[in-house]
């Protein structure tokens, strides 16, 4: 998380790399995005997000956990990478660019595993 960059690798070659912006890391707001091992257990080519206070189209989403942290495109976020979460963190999920999260939605499967760290 640290380094808000991910990494799809095929193998042991990395096939799409990416910037991200993952969640809210102050405690006080639990808004973190989760570490460890998750799977993709839904893709929606479209879906809303609804939490406290939001409702947001995404056109990409690939759920990971059951309280519903996910992949997916955030054209609201003016840049991505560096300290950007720590302003402008996500409520737990890891916000993508658009154009990456088109790529990375045409590679991924449901039940594909993936590391957050």
């Amino acid at each position: 998380i640290p380094k808000q960059h991910m990494w799809m690798y095929k193998g042991k070659k990395i096939i799409l790399q990416s910037d991200v912006v993952t969640g809210l890391p102050n405690p006080k707001k639990k808004r973190q995005t989760p570490v460890g091992v998750f799977y993709i257990t839904e893709k929606k080519p479209g879906k809303y997000l609804k939490g406290r206070g939001y409702k947001t189209w995404v056109d990409y989403w690939m759920r990971l956990t059951p309280t519903g942290v996910g992949f997916h495109d955030a054209p609201w976020q003016p840049r991505f990478g560096g300290n950007r979460y720590v302003v402008g963190g996500s409520h737990g999920c890891i916000n993508l660019p658009p154009v990456f999260a088109k790529k990375l939605y045409d590679k991924t499967e449901s039940g594909m595993t993936t590391f957050i760290h």
